[in-house]
């Protein structure tokens, strides 16, 4: 038996920082056409966490996602697939179905018995399956009453004592992991490739922003008798970092513009940048320049973080409604 797993592919993201509307639709085209091509001809597939980038993606990435997966079963007979729950995958709220969940109820009416829906700790042919919970408490006593296995499959931080704090987000601890009764333990939830002990943090797959070029190539891990990573994406095809005095269209998908510049050339900055990332071709171009201010402090010339500041609603705080309506015929005409 041979398991491909897959993880934190985030379909039916729109990534705000560093697009253009167009540039966002684009993305969202690219992740289902990259999870497509990251099925297994032969075998089964586990989906380790974060199928979708949040509990109530866009419809039509949604229908998209079952027909993909629908057709894969068709074609693959024997194939089972395992689809784990994560933490972008599930409501807060018991009340609200999420787009995982909905996902689960069609292809579990279609295929009962070779789809296999994972929203509580679950034993497969391949290993111990512990979705993302509800809290870490719950994560906890989940990882203490795990059975003997050779593989455990985990959708969760590790080493980060910050996220036993807040339940969106699960914590391995390494005191814990080394109590852990199995061999190996395959981890998703973290974008970067890492291996630490018997850990093996896979990384996820479709990168949907530079952040998730901050490290190395991307893989997938096929799995037998032992753990194979494959290549699937690689930085130097899809990433660049270019500086912003010498902006040039490329082939790269993510592009993150770097350099420094004085504290007068800020508006320069912002302005050159907004005009590539309006010509380019690249899902996403974000903004890492450093501008240095006149008594030598450095900071960040992206100006994305204050999208959600409101002039307007500044100023209606601070003037009479008289003044306010005045500005607002102004700023309509």
């Amino acid at each position: 038996m041979t398991l491909r797993v897959l993880n934190d592919t985030h379909i039916g993201a729109i990534r705000s920082a560093g697009t253009t509307v167009a540039s966002q639709l684009a993305l969202r085209k690219h992740i289902l056409e990259r999870f497509q091509k990251l099925l297994p001809n032969t075998g089964d597939l586990l989906i380790n966490g974060d199928l979708f980038d949040s509990f109530s993606a866009p419809m039509n990435d949604v229908l998209s996602t079952y027909e993909t997966l629908a057709d894969w079963l068709h074609e693959h007979q024997t194939a089972r697939l395992y689809n784990s729950a994560g933490n972008h995958d599930l409501s807060k709220s018991s009340n609200v179905m999420s787009s995982f969940q909905f996902l689960g109820r069609l292809l579990t009416r279609q295929f009962p018995t070779r789809y296999v829906h994972i929203e509580q700790p679950t034993e497969t042919p391949y290993g111990y399956v512990i979705p993302h919970l509800a809290n870490q408490e719950i994560f906890n006593q989940a990882l203490e009453s795990m059975p003997t296995v050779h593989r455990l499959f985990l959708h969760c931080n590790l080493g980060n004592k910050f996220a036993e704090t807040a339940d969106q987000s699960l914590n391995l601890s390494l005191p814990v992991l080394e109590t852990l009764p199995c061999d190996v333990v395959i981890l998703g939830h973290e974008h970067k490739h890492r291996t630490v002990g018997k850990v093996v943090v896979v990384g996820n797959q479709i990168p949907t922003s530079v952040a998730d070029w901050q490290g190395p190539d991307k893989y997938y891990a096929d799995l037998g008798e032992s753990t194979h990573l494959v290549r699937c994406a690689e930085k130097q095809k899809e990433f660049i970092q270019q500086d912003w005095h010498s902006l040039k269209e490329t082939n790269a998908l993510f592009v993150q513009v770097t350099g420094r510049a004085a504290a007068d050339q800020a508006f320069e900055v912002v302005s050159a940048i907004n005009k590539f990332r309006k010509a380019s071709s690249a899902f996403v171009v974000s903004n890492a320049v450093d501008v240095t201010a006149d008594d030598g402090s450095v900071f960040s010339a992206n100006l994305e973080s204050v999208k959600a500041f409101s002039i307007l609603q500044s100023l209606k705080e601070s003037l009479t409604a008289g003044e306010y309506n005045k500005i607002k015929e102004l700023v309509h005409d």
